[in-house]
């Protein structure tokens, strides 16, 4: 006979474990809305710096990403030995460091460390996937874990939507958007502390049997030789993403110094002989306004008809008499294809008027080529201000920390081959079998669809921008849509994988509706020419309104698999093998910010149109694996798991996990 126990009721708060899920997804919102809380502030950031700028900003973009895959795998290791609960707690509190030192930074030092740190609470996604798993039956796990990740992944659309309203609009002032990011790492930390004393990681009951094991190694355990092998070479990627996200930061160019020509200028000589660029910059005028259109009006007063027109390519010139009419202007409009992009009234219309734009690059050569003829005065010809750049470090130190990573993946194999090596000698016990094939295939999915979607909304706003002509608002409020339906499609993602009977044709599906979502995302453009810096432009598809809403339901239709995917992904983990959870979700977690990673690095290189082809490509890849690798767990719709009914855990020596950064 059923009891209200036995249903799943979402908001049922006489249920311990349906409280359990809400706190839990309120952690996981809070961590999204701290790892997220940078990019929406980016230009006051760079307004309030002197070293930093557009470009060298992207390095600290890759810093926020950077150590999260190894904290993934660190995390999930700790989750496995110490319950999710303490680590969750201790995560929360103990990042809000960081994330103080990183809000009230002042050298580009203090914030690259930090960021760095701060990173690794984008783990925290971790942990709620072995607590629901804790707290809830196989029939219903899709649908919880669904609505725990949807839901609180849609921390980082909050953090794009609230924190520029916190730290811009209700603070203000010079120290606003710092008081904004320290306000988002102390309620964190704050909730860390309750969440410690709210929950706890097992229905009374429940609690699995503590057995006294030796400590043996945080390596996944494997069941045959072929998954060791396996377990090797899936290994490769999480610190080769590394290797490849080191180079991104060693091309990073960092400002070391700038000269005014109005200026004295003391250690010049140094200054440019440990350059590795320069640029020459002098006040953009009308030309900054064409950045964002090909027409720019201005005008006096409430009048409606324009004081001054120009037009980009033709009135490009800054001098006095143009400097007079954009000061006795009252406001701006910035046009692109007669359609009205931005409007700038009289304060913002000055700053942007007044800002520097680059008229010259140098690189190592040319810096000492120009400076050994005519020393500063040469840039100086190009420019009334002159800045010099760093990288971010050398091209030997990067070698060092690639040479590192690679001592880290052989001591993390060798201790793979120690822990398996004798277990598979004295043969594994059938009950403890479980078949790494299905672990790699769900690497591969979340690799194809959360890593797709991060890159994607990174890039969507400037899509629709481009393609369209869309206002930044317009285009941006698309690329929110985007993130905004995790909260109903990765939450129907579970339920279906609940409901359907068979979570492997489920993932399956999903990975299908990718491949094709994003393919038809390739379709909503068509190359037009080249532009004259060599790059590739790109027009709609066909003309009419009617294919701008063909073209958002495309990428609605698209965001619904992919979210869904991510649903179905988790919804199966835990049925691959319970006590080792945290492990499997820490690698499959870890392969979605190396996807996000490879996509990122891949859109670099290529124009839009071909990056959502290999969207789709990588999924199709997916599939396949899918289809070869991916069984149908066993007992993935039961009541409960076997391991609660008993209250013990598998006999065999699975080894207590230890966290390992290798």
């Amino acid at each position: 006979m059923s009891t209200t126990e036995d249903k799943f009721r979402l908001f049922d708060w006489s249920q311990e474990r349906v409280r359990v899920l809400h706190y839990t997804w309120v952690a996981f919102f809070l961590t999204f809305f701290v790892w997220f809380n940078m990019a929406p502030l980016k230009t006051a950031m760079v307004d309030s710096f002197s070293f930093l700028d557009a470009d060298n900003f992207k390095s600290l973009l890759l810093c926020n990403v950077a150590l999260t895959i190894p904290a993934r795998i660190v995390i999930g290791a700790l989750v496995d030995k110490h319950g999710p609960r303490i680590v969750f707690s201790g995560l929360m509190v103990v990042t809000i460091i960081p994330g103080l030192l990183f809000a009230f930074g002042d050298s580009f030092l203090q914030l690259v460390i930090s960021r760095l740190l701060l990173s690794s609470i984008g783990a925290g996604f971790v942990i709620g996937i072995k607590m629901t798993d804790n707290w809830f039956p196989p029939k219903y796990i899709g649908r919880a874990e669904g609505f725990y990740a949807g839901w609180g992944n849609f921390g980082s659309a909050a953090a794009a939507g609230l924190i520029p309203i916190i730290g811009l609009t209700l603070i203000g002032g010079e120290f606003g958007w710092r008081w904004s990011m320290a306000i988002s790492s102390i309620l964190t930390a704050l909730y860390g502390v309750f969440y410690y004393f709210r929950v706890k990681d097992y229905p009374t009951g429940k609690e699995p049997v503590k057995k006294d094991k030796k400590k043996v190694s945080s390596a996944l355990p494997v069941s045959s030789y072929v998954g060791l092998f396996s377990s090797l070479f899936w290994t490769i990627p999480l610190y080769a993403a590394l290797g490849l996200l080191a180079r991104n930061l060693q091309k990073q160019q960092i400002i070391d110094r700038e000269f005014r020509v109005t200026e004295t200028h003391q250690s010049v000589d140094e200054a440019f002989f440990d350059a590795d660029a320069v640029k020459t910059l002098t006040v953009g005028g009308v030309n900054n306004f064409y950045a964002k259109g090909d027409e720019v009006r201005i005008f006096k007063g409430s009048e409606t008809v324009p004081y001054m027109t120009f037009l980009k390519g033709q009135d490009t010139l800054v001098n006095d008499e143009i400097n007079a009419y954009f000061a006795e202007s009252s406001h701006a409009e910035v046009y692109k294809k007669d359609k009205l992009k931005i409007k700038f009234e009289k304060e913002g219309m000055a700053k942007n008027y007044g800002l520097l734009t680059v008229t010259n690059k140098f690189d190592k050569d040319a810096i000492d080529k120009t400076y050994a003829s005519v020393g500063l005065d040469g840039f100086f010809a190009k420019g009334e201000v002159v800045r010099t750049f760093k990288n971010m470090y050398s091209m030997k130190t990067m070698y060092i920390i690639w040479a590192v990573l690679a001592l880290f993946y052989i001591y993390k194999a060798m201790t793979i081959l120690r822990f398996n090596i004798p277990r598979l000698k004295a043969g594994i016990p059938e009950e403890e079998k479980y078949p790494f094939s299905s672990v790699a295939a769900l690497n591969t999915t979340y690799f194809a669809n959360f890593g797709a979607e991060l890159a994607v909304v990174s890039m969507l706003p400037m899509f629709f921008e481009g393609i369209f002509n869309f206002t930044p608002q317009m285009a941006g409020l698309i690329a929110m849509s985007f993130a905004f339906v995790n909260l109903f499609a990765r939450p129907l993602g579970g339920y279906l994988s609940d409901k359907m009977g068979s979570r492997k044709k489920t993932m399956l599906l999903y990975m299908i509706g990718i491949t094709l979502g994003f393919f038809l995302m390739g379709l909503i453009s068509k190359f037009n020419g080249t532009a004259a810096d060599g790059k590739t432009m790109l027009a709609p598809m066909f003309d009419g309104t009617w294919w701008i809403v063909v073209s958002v339901i495309i990428t609605m239709f698209c965001s619904m698999f992919v979210q869904g995917a991510e649903g179905a992904t988790f919804a199966m983990i835990p049925s691959i093998k319970k006590d080792l959870t945290g492990r499997i979700a820490g690698m499959a977690g870890a392969y979605g910010n190396v996807g996000a990673v490879a996509y990122l690095f891949i859109l670099t290189q290529v124009d839009y149109k071909t990056f959502f082809f290999i969207l789709s490509i990588g999924a199709a890849v997916s599939v396949v694996a899918c289809f070869f690798l991916l069984k149908e767990p066993k007992g993935s719709f039961g009541e409960e798991d076997e391991m609660e009914v008993t209250g013990g855990e598998p006999t065999g020596d699975l080894g207590e996990a230890q966290p390992e950064l290798a």
